[in-house]
């Protein structure tokens, strides 16, 4: 058998969305403002928070709650997560994701979980529960709520004092510890000898430190002079002195108070959530720290509306060095049937040859799929280094696109060319090329 001696470039192609989809421009997203403890960010904090963002001078803060108006009607995308409870691993905010048809001109409500607060004064080991994220309509219908995470002193994380993907909070608990019952139907959850409830929706929490609920404002649960604070959204905070205690958090219904006396691991509930929206996105043991709110517009709501979701291909892996095909999904944000728009796109700025599409992708509230997996051409990465890539619709069923911030959709490709040497090697071939690419 002959024996060759081959040099071989190799593409390492790795994908990262830094992201444009629907519009990064137009994502309003909502923080703590810096806010810590048991009460929501000040108007003064709101300004200095957003002062360089898309919220400039839109948001007002009324004891902590923030006040948003809908800048136009159209179909909005919302992500709010919970806070985390206090604890090495105190219980995980749950992340709740779904789509609304929200009207221009209406307020909506919202209130960012705080995560729960290091135990006040000397001697305590009270650990409070995190708050809940909501935002709901001016009468107080919710949207969205993500449940804040329990206050805990376990050694992992575990899923009850997560917060719950359900409305109902969870119960406190832990080993050596006992816990309170978590709320239901947006109440509050039940103090456990001074682990107290976390607030839900509609009700309190009970003991002497509960969280409150969101109608009544959503303050977390107040430290005594050696107690824990709970999270501003709710979260349930703990009463007692040197005793190890944890607060439910907070949500659409509270989760549970834990006792855990001078030995045991007391872990609080964590608190239910929320979610009336469509193509819902749902994850438990998700928000660490504070819980944040974000809300998307997908569609203005334009008869004629074509757009870039995401980018498909190139993925991570490993190739020769062979034109990539670049492949994305195209989405169709109108409330006519799309059958045709021209894909546009570019490498570093460098427009490359436009493609058209021609098929038939159904309404954003069709029977039949809103999108479809499009190929808009193949580029070949012949050197070392991260490429932007960018790809844009325009001419959606022939006709001018009146709605542009959905249009693009924006990803980095980082690309490392490696120089492989294969010593006494016969039929040498690399995936995805063939001998000598």
């Amino acid at each position: 058998m002959k024996k060759f001696y081959a040099l071989i470039n190799i593409l390492l192609i790795s994908f990262v969305i830094s992201g444009m989809a629907y519009g990064q421009a137009l994502t309003f997203e909502f923080t703590n403002a810096g806010a810590t403890g048991r009460f929501g960010p000040t108007q003064a904090q709101i300004n200095t928070a957003y002062a360089s963002t898309n919220l400039a001078g839109q948001v007002t803060s009324i004891n902590g709650i923030q006040y948003w108006v809908v800048p136009f009607n159209g179909l909005f995308s919302i992500e709010a997560v919970g806070g985390q409870g206090f604890g090495q691993f105190g219980g995980r905010g749950a992340r709740m994701k779904g789509d609304f048809m929200l009207t221009g001109g209406d307020t909506l409500k919202i209130l960012v979980g705080q995560q729960g607060a290091p135990p006040v004064g000397s001697g305590t080991n009270q650990y409070g529960g995190g708050g809940g994220s909501f935002v709901t309509t001016m009468s107080n219908t919710p949207l969205v709520v993500a449940g804040g995470g329990g206050g805990s002193w376990a050694s992992a994380f575990n899923t009850t004092t997560d917060a719950s993907l359900t409305t109902s909070g969870n119960a406190g608990g832990g080993s050596g510890a006992t816990g309170g019952a978590g709320g239901t139907n947006g109440q509050g959850g039940l103090t456990n000898s001074s682990g107290d409830g976390g607030g839900g929706l509609l009700g309190n929490g009970t003991g002497v430190a509960f969280g409150f609920a969101f109608v009544n404002g959503g303050n977390g649960g107040i430290a005594t002079s050696s107690g824990g604070e709970g999270g501003f959204g709710g979260g349930g905070g703990a009463s007692s002195w040197d005793n190890r205690r944890g607060g439910g958090g907070g949500g659409y219904s509270g989760g549970g108070g834990a006792h855990g006396g001078t030995s045991g691991f007391p872990e609080g509930g964590g608190g239910g959530s929320f979610n009336s929206g469509a193509d819902q996105d749902n994850q438990a043991g998700f928000g660490l720290g504070h819980g944040y709110v974000k809300i998307s517009p997908r569609s203005g709501l334009a008869p004629n509306d074509a757009g870039i979701r995401e980018v498909t291909a190139p993925i991570d892996t490993l190739k020769c060095k062979t034109p990539q095909s670049i492949e994305v999904l195209l989405e169709n944000h109108g409330t006519a049937i799309l059958n045709s728009c021209v894909v546009n796109w570019s490498i570093d700025s460098v427009v490359q040859t436009p493609v058209t599409f021609n098929g038939s992708i159904d309404t954003l509230n069709g029977s039949n799929p809103n999108t479809a997996n499009f190929t808009v051409g193949s580029y070949a990465f012949t050197q070392s280094g991260t490429y932007e890539l960018t790809v844009w619709t325009t001419l959606p069923n022939g006709v001018a696109d009146t709605v542009n911030f959905n249009d693009t959709f924006t990803t980095h490709i980082h690309v490392q060319l490696l120089d492989v040497f294969v010593e006494a090697q016969t039929n040498v071939s690399c995936y995805g090329g063939s001998n000598g690419t």
